[in-house]
Formats: structure tokens, C-alpha cells, sequence
């Protein structure tokens, strides 16, 4: 189970890691295992699309005519999404 604070490309690398039947925390070259898994990662995320909706997200976060709490929704879905603060 991912730790809530990690952000979608580390958990995106840990889970191919452990699909390719690697421990994620073991050390390859003074890292961990999943590190190697960067590049995957950021492709699946570039595959997913979610720049523009974190964007959007973001700018709604800022408009000051929303109501306080839907601001504050938009905002920690992209905080959380980024891996917390």
C-alpha cells in the first residue's frame, strides 16, 4: 500500500518495479530500486494527461470568486497529487 505523501510518479515507478518482480527498496547503484523506474513513470504520466486538469485545478484554487471551500478542495487535490506540502 502507498504512503498517501508520495507523489503519483513514485508510486507509478514502485509499481512497475514490483511488477517487473523487483523489491522496490533494494539498492542499485546507491538508489532505490524503483528510482530506476523514472523514466516509465513519466511517460505514464504524460500518457495520462493530467497537465491541463492540474492546471485548471490550480487556477481554481486562486479564483477569488469561488466559494472558500471548494478553493480549498482544488487545492489539495493538487497538493496531494504533488506529494503533499
Amino acid at each position: 500500500m502507498p504512503r498517501k505523501n508520495q507523489p503519483p510518479r513514485e508510486r507509478i515507478a514502485r509499481a512497475l518495479c514490483r511488477l517487473d518482480g523487483h523489491p522496490e527498496n533494494i539498492t542499485m547503484d546507491g538508489e532505490p530500486m524503483w528510482r530506476s523506474y523514472d523514466d516509465e513513470a513519466i511517460e505514464v504520466l504524460a500518457a495520462m494527461q493530467v497537465g491541463p486538469l492540474l492546471e485548471l485545478l490550480s487556477a481554481l484554487a486562486n479564483d477569488d470568486g469561488l466559494p472558500n471551500g471548494l478553493r480549498e478542495q482544488c487545492r489539495l487535490v493538487v497538493e496531494e497529487f504533488n506529494g503533499g506540502s
